[in-house]
C-alpha cells in the first residue's frame, strides 16, 4: 500500500512540474504575443504596427503595461516607447523590449504614411539618412534609370543588394522603397522593388532583373555614399 501511495504520490509530483513548465512557456509565448501584438495603446489613443523607416527620438516612457504578473523578468534600461524624431505630434511609436530583443514601428490610427509626393528624406534600412537636396536628386535620378533589363542571379541576395527608401514631403519616416542597388556579375544595377524573387529552398539564393548602372557620375556617387547604396557584397 505505502509503495502505490509513493508511486501515486510521484505521479502526482511529476504531472504538477509538467503542468507548471506549460504553464511557464505559455505565458512565455504570451509575453511575446503581447510586443508583437498589430494594435498599441498609448496614452489613450490606438497605434498600428506598420514598418517604415526612421530615427529613434527621445523615450517617452517605460513598457509595464506589457508585464505579466506571472511571469518575473528584469527588463532592460533601453527597454520602453520611443519617439520619432522629428515628430512633434508623437504620430509614430517606436517600441523597443529586450526580452527576446522584440521590436515595433507604430503609426497612430488614423494617420497616413505619404507613398509619394516630393522627396525629402532618404533612409536606408539602418535608420541613417540625408535631406541633403543634391544627394536627394541623384537618389531620383537612379530611380528614373531606363534602358534594357538585364537578369541575373546571386547566391547571397539578401547581401548583394541594398534597398533605400523615400520619405515624402516632409514626413519624418520613410515606408516606400523604389528599389535597390544589387552587385551582380560583376556590375551594380538598379533593380525596381518587386523585381527580385528568392529560391523557396534557399532563402538565400535569389533571381532578378534591374539596369546595369554605367553612367560614371552615378558610380562615383554610389561609392561616396556606401552607407545607403553599396551592396556589402561589393568587390572594389
Amino acid at each position: 500500500m505505502k509503495r502505490w501511495i509513493k508511486i501515486l504520490l510521484g505521479t502526482t509530483v511529476a504531472i504538477s512540474v509538467l503542468v507548471a513548465g506549460i504553464l511557464m512557456l505559455s505565458v512565455d509565448v504570451n509575453v511575446a504575443r503581447q510586443v508583437g501584438e498589430t494594435t498599441f495603446l498609448y496614452e489613450g489613443e490606438h497605434y498600428n504596427l506598420q514598418k517604415f523607416q526612421h530615427k529613434r527620438g527621445k523615450r517617452l516612457g517605460g513598457i509595464e503595461h506589457l508585464k505579466q504578473q506571472t511571469f518575473e523578468f528584469k527588463p532592460l534600461a533601453s527597454d520602453g516607447v520611443y519617439a520619432v524624431e522629428g515628430d512633434d505630434n508623437q504620430n509614430f511609436l517606436f517600441i523597443t523590449y529586450g526580452f527576446r530583443a522584440m521590436k515595433g514601428c507604430y503609426v497612430r490610427d488614423g494617420v497616413e504614411i505619404p507613398m509619394s509626393g516630393a522627396v525629402t528624406e532618404v533612409y536606408n534600412n539602418y535608420s541613417q539618412s540625408t535631406t541633403n537636396s543634391a544627394d536627394i536628386a541623384m537618389f531620383e535620378r537612379i530611380v528614373k534609370l531606363s534602358g534594357e533589363m538585364t537578369e541575373f542571379m546571386v547566391d547571397g541576395l539578401a547581401s548583394s543588394q541594398r534597398k533605400f527608401y523615400f520619405a515624402y514631403d516632409n514626413c519624418p519616416v520613410a515606408a516606400h522603397t523604389p528599389g535597390s542597388i544589387v552587385y551582380a556579375d560583376g556590375n551594380l544595377l538598379f533593380v525596381k522593388e518587386g523585381d527580385t524573387s528568392y529560391d523557396p529552398e534557399d532563402w538565400w539564393s535569389g533571381t532578378g532583373k534591374g539596369i546595369v548602372i554605367t553612367e560614371p557620375d552615378l558610380l562615383e556617387f554610389i561609392l561616396a555614399n556606401s552607407w545607403a547604396l553599396l551592396p556589402g557584397s561589393y568587390e572594389d
